[in-house]
């Protein structure tokens, strides 16, 4: 029979890695075939017409944490880590010199980075699905962050109002109408209080990454929770991206 494996989606495939019991195995083409085609979570019937081999398998897919990088680490920025933090996700705070309290106000963060005017975005690694959040409340940082990221982000907020981004935008490869520039950063729920707003801003995210439209669950259409895998902006929902989760392959018996 088929022993069990963890199945690693990578930029090359399905690449199968054996668990503790079983040493050695090779996934056969069949069940990775199977797993990438399937359309979520849950138990599927694999047979191969060429060894007339069949299997039953439960997929369950186990997606890492969102990355969250914030360039910011003003007052407004401490609920935002505190929301996301309760949510699992990482969190990159990306800050101005001298940062003062800033490692005490943010604690919860995974990680502080204090960066200069010269280079602001030095030492910032950008994730593939990583949503990017831009709240330095200086238009002159803001120009620089985004005229030296290394990597286009999936997700781009930028908080303030909209004449404000595109002063910020001007002459800069970013577009307000870009799809993945969200700005203003948010959901329009009336938020005022930084509260309220970091509310907002983790809302539009877990959209953005759920790909739903974030509107009231009472104008949709559907089952209320889809089951299966996590989409992310711009992946088919049918496949997983590139590094983005581990699925659990546990047979429950082969022929």
């Amino acid at each position: 029979g088929l022993p069990a494996h963890v199945v690693h989606q990578t930029q090359h495939g399905l690449e199968a890695h054996a668990t503790k019991l079983a040493p050695c195995s090779p996934l056969p083409v069949p069940i990775a075939d199977a797993i990438a085609d399937s359309e979520g979570d849950g138990q599927i019937e694999v047979y191969d017409q060429i060894s007339s081999a069949k299997a039953t398998l439960f997929i369950e897919t186990i997606a890492p944490p969102q990355e969250l990088i914030v360039f910011g680490a003003g007052p407004d920025v401490v609920p935002l880590v505190d929301i996301a933090t309760t949510l699992g996700w990482r969190i990159t705070i990306v800050a101005a010199p001298p940062a003062t309290h800033a490692a005490e106000r943010l604690r919860r963060a995974h990680r502080i980075i204090v960066t200069g005017s010269e280079a602001p975005t030095a030492g910032v690694e950008i994730p593939r699905d990583a949503a990017v959040v831009v709240m330095t409340h200086n238009i002159a940082r803001d120009r620089a962050i985004l005229a030296n990221l290394h990597t286009r982000p999936a997700y781009l907020g930028i908080l303030g109002p909209t004449h404000r981004t595109e002063r910020i935008l001007d002459g800069l490869t970013f577009r307000i109408d870009d799809q993945s520039v969200y700005a203003p950063v948010g959901l329009d729920i009336g938020a005022q209080a930084p509260q309220e707003i970091a509310l907002s801003i983790i809302a539009e995210i877990t959209a953005w990454r759920t790909g739903r439209s974030g509107g009231p669950l009472r104008e949709r259409d559907g089952p209320i929770h889809t089951a299966g895998r996590v989409p992310v902006q711009g992946v088919p929902v049918r496949r997983v991206p590139a590094g983005a989760s581990l699925t659990r392959l546990i047979p429950s018996g082969a022929v």
